[in-house]
This record gives structure tokens, sequence and C-alpha cells, in this order.
């Protein structure tokens, strides 16, 4: 554990997600908190802040948590065959996606009647 302590709206911020987003990783066992204040409030570490970025990240190109689930798990566990294994896991999901978006744009084009390489951006 790092030295840094972060509430939820500091890390999300770091990690350029919303306090919704950091909460619901929380509450989905994405990401586990350093600790907590008397209060009650958790506190993110530096690690914690990179993991709300890989998630993030994973989400933003398509991912559904529980595509990611099977990485976070294995990173958690310190798991190596486990990290491969879900590497390739995501990998083939993100294959799937590009060429949904390959087909989709085909298929937008055709409607369109242009082709991708014929359009300006």
């Amino acid at each position: 554990m790092s030295a840094a302590s972060y509430s939820t709206s500091e890390a999300a911020k770091l990690a350029g997600v919303t306090v919704h987003q950091a909460r619901t990783y929380v509450t989905a066992h994405l990401v586990k908190p350093c600790g907590s204040t008397s209060n009650g409030y958790l506190l993110f570490d530096d690690v914690c802040v990179k993991r709300l970025q890989l998630i993030a990240a994973a989400t933003r190109a398509g991912l559904l948590l529980r595509e990611i689930t099977g990485l976070v798990e294995a990173l958690e566990a310190g798991d190596r065959s486990a990290q491969l294994r879900a590497r390739r896991e995501i990998t083939g999901a993100i294959g799937a996606r590009q060429a949904a978006i390959r087909q989709l744009q085909a298929m937008v084009s055709s409607a369109c009647g242009t082709a991708p390489s014929e359009r300006k951006l």
C-alpha cells in the first residue's frame, strides 16, 4: 500500500471517473479501498487510483464490468497465469468489438452510399 490516502471524490478525480463510478466499482468488488475513516468514509491509495484508471479505460473501450472482473481478480491475487488467461479473454472481447465496429461501418457506408475510404473526416 502506498502512503497516500484519498477520499472517494479525490481518488475519482485523479482516476478520471465520477464518484458514482468509483462507488460502483467498489460495490462490484473491482476496487478495494485501503481503509476508512472513523466516520466510515472510504480511503484509497495510489494502487486503487491505478485500478480505477484501468477499469475506466476498459469500460470506455466498451468492455463490460463482468468482462474485466477476471483480470481484476487475477491482479489482486497476483496470479500470473490467471492474468494471462484474463488478458487473452479481454483481447478476444476487444477483437469481437472491433469486428462488430467494422461491420457497422460497412453497413452505415452502404446505407449512405459511400465506402469508408471515400468519406471525408
